[in-house]
């Protein structure tokens, strides 16, 4: 076997100076050259440190509508120790640059060398990792890191030159995109949450969004997710949801084992309160009847990950292992924000943590094109108003969640508000008692208000006020 450090030394990272030359020359001979590879090169992607350099300052130049020539690039690096050892450098650049025939076929070449060079990076890495990498890094650990260097890799380069679309075809996609849904009976744009009153302002679940739901302790934003996410995968296992939108449900649970989260899954299933289905003295009828929805339960396409320690890649690297077992997500739940580890420990700023964590949860939806869920805790503020009702501000070390999130969603019951104070107004009480709020207060597809649905915490459930069939 080769040892790793002599792979290393006697492999030469494959590069090519005489094209990174020849594409700066072909940019100093006429700088609309540059617009033939502005979408597809990035300095990063030369070899040459010192071509980095040259290209990095040829782009800002160019793109403020600036001229650059060899003469330019003289007086601009007249200090530089690489140009001070030739200083005909950019005048032999120039006189050898391409034709703008050639340029874009020789940029891809340079692009080509720059992933080869990436690839035995991440290799190298690999091997050290699995060597000689400390005890508190997995192997698991090191594989999901290992995929999502390669992911990122792969989706960063993949789309060059290719991220332009006409408005002709746009037009003509959404038409279809349109036309599908008139022709599959669907009720709304999205895939439905099955919460009629909710479904009729959001339009369903769109993939690609980001989905906050935000609340305080005890108002039930796990038990919602759990119910939308246990809706939506009923209607992929009937076949309610066309064939575009069909795939299982990932349910990351940071806070709650699989077992419990199962457990309130039986108990919103079977109407049945999570005490008497965990109880020892458990009757057999009932036992028998629970037995039985876990068959059921059994069939619905969700898979649970309750790993306690996950970070945004383990997410993108779990989710797109499903992806490629089932083509298709119909949507991601995570439960919940705060709990998940920060992939750059060294960041002291709580704030700016989350805003990562939002930001690339986002790009992750885009990416695999799926709704992903996202819960969130509200600040103690909202307790200190006299007014209770959660609003934007209220987003616990929000940072870009505001920003970066699709539709937000509180989660309000004013039940749960009476009942702590001292003097119970009764008849108030009694009218709000099993509801809840539902304030949408951010949402990129249509209107801002709230819908009020029927809320039973004893067993895990959310549902419509109506009784209509939906």
């Amino acid at each position: 076997m080769i040892e790793v450090k002599k792979l290393k030394e006697n492999l030469s990272p494959p590069h090519n100076i005489a094209l990174e030359q020849a594409i700066l020359g072909s940019i100093l001979i006429n700088n609309k050259n540059f617009d033939q590879i502005s979408d597809l090169l990035r300095s990063h992607h030369f070899h040459d440190s010192f071509h980095q350099k040259i290209y990095t300052y040829c782009e800002s130049t160019i793109s403020q509508g600036s001229f650059v020539d060899s003469k330019i690039l003289s007086h601009h690096f007249r200090q530089d120790d690489q140009f001070l050892l030739n200083e005909n450098y950019f005048h032999e650049l120039q006189s050898n640059g391409l034709d703008i025939v050639h340029t874009r076929h020789y940029a891809t070449l340079i692009l080509d060398d720059f992933l080869k060079r990436s690839l035995i990076d991440i290799g190298q890495k690999i091997v050290y990792g699995a060597s000689v990498e400390e005890d508190q890094v997995t192997a698991l650990q090191q594989l999901e890191m290992a995929e999502t260097n390669i992911f990122n890799l792969s989706t960063a380069n993949e789309n060059n030159g290719n991220n332009m679309i006409s408005l002709d075809s746009a037009t003509q996609s959404t038409l279809s995109y349109v036309k599908g849904l008139m022709e599959s009976g669907a009720t709304h744009s999205g895939i439905p949450t099955k919460l009629k009153d909710l479904d009729n302002v959001i339009g369903g679940l769109h993939p690609s969004d980001l989905i906050i739901i935000a609340a305080r302790p005890g108002m039930g934003k796990t038990t919602l997710a759990m119910n939308i996410a246990w809706n939506i995968a009923q209607s992929v296992s009937n076949k309610k949801l066309s064939e575009s939108l069909s795939g299982p449900v990932l349910f990351f649970s940071l806070e709650m084992s699989h077992e419990q989260l199962a457990a309130r899954f039986i108990s919103s299933a079977t109407n049945h309160q999570l005490s008497t289905i965990l109880s020892p003295q458990i009757s057999k009828d009932v036992f028998e009847e629970i037995q039985e929805k876990s068959r059921e339960l059994s069939r619905i396409p969700m898979y649970i990950d309750d790993s306690a320690l996950i970070t945004v890649n383990t997410i993108r690297s779990r989710a797109r292992r499903i992806m490629q077992q089932h083509k298709k997500l119909s949507a991601i739940v995570i439960d919940y924000l705060q709990l998940i580890t920060p992939m750059n420990l060294k960041v002291e700023n709580r704030t700016l943590e989350i805003s990562e964590m939002t930001r690339n949860l986002k790009i992750l939806a885009k990416e695999l094109n799926v709704p992903i869920i996202l819960l969130s805790q509200l600040s103690r503020q909202v307790e200190n108003r006299s007014e209770q009702t959660p609003q934007l501000s209220d987003l616990r070390e929000s940072g870009s969640i505001e920003q970066d999130a699709d539709l937000v969603l509180f989660i309000y019951r004013e039940e749960y508000y009476l009942k702590m104070k001292k003097n119970v107004d009764q008849e108030k009480l009694d009218m709000v008692q099993n509801q809840a709020t539902l304030i949408i207060s951010k949402n990129r597809h249509g209107p801002t208000k709230s819908v009020k649905v029927h809320y039973k915490p004893e067993t895990f459930t959310f549902s419509n006020l109506s009784n209509d069939d939906y």
